[in-house]
């Protein structure tokens, strides 16, 4: 039980320093290629965006485990926001 709490705050911990980390890596805007700028700032704003779309799977793909819901509904509607993203992002 112990060693549990402690991964468990440990992890909590880590998950919370990435918001501050986030905001000095953000408030760094020059490099010295533009493009370098641009590229590290579309892979921190996908990596954000890959991590919330883990954490909404991670707490739907069970609920619908329970209710037995059909799971090509599951996949079409993953689908359709993986290509609205894109879409929006492009």
């Amino acid at each position: 039980m112990g060693n549990t709490l402690w991964n468990v705050l440990l992890c909590s911990w880590a998950a919370g320093l990435a918001v501050p980390l986030g905001g000095v890596l953000a408030s760094r805007e020059k490099f010295s290629p533009s493009w370098l700028e641009d590229e590290l700032r579309h892979s921190v704003i996908a990596f954000g965006g890959g991590l919330l779309l883990a954490a909404v799977a991670l707490v739907l793909v069970p609920a619908l485990k329970k209710k037995q819901a059909p799971a090509l509904g599951a996949v079409l509607g993953f689908l359709c926001g993986m290509l609205s993203q894109y879409l929006i992002e492009s």
